[in-house]
């Protein structure tokens, strides 16, 4: 049975981890596929392909907020990544 994590975020938005500590707890939970989704940030994605994913599926998520007529709203855009 394949094992995810789609919900991660790491020290770059609210999230305790770095990417390495993410990676290492990832591996040895033998999750398959993941994705960090850091509030309003992208720095993980330019860091991310700095490690070795060797057996991990990475998932580009973003979730990010706007603001419209004082409502806030969150969007998540999604792309696979192997």
């Amino acid at each position: 049975m394949n094992k995810f994590d789609m919900h991660i975020h790491s020290y770059y938005s609210d999230g305790e981890y770095d990417i390495e500590k993410i990676i290492d707890l990832l591996k040895n939970h033998h999750i398959q596929y993941f994705s960090i989704s850091d509030h309003d940030n992208i720095d993980s994605v330019f860091h991310i392909k700095d490690y070795d994913l060797k057996g991990l599926t990475y998932i580009f998520r973003l979730s990010f907020r706007m603001t419209i007529l004082f409502e806030v709203f969150h969007d998540l855009l999604t792309d696979v990544r192997q």
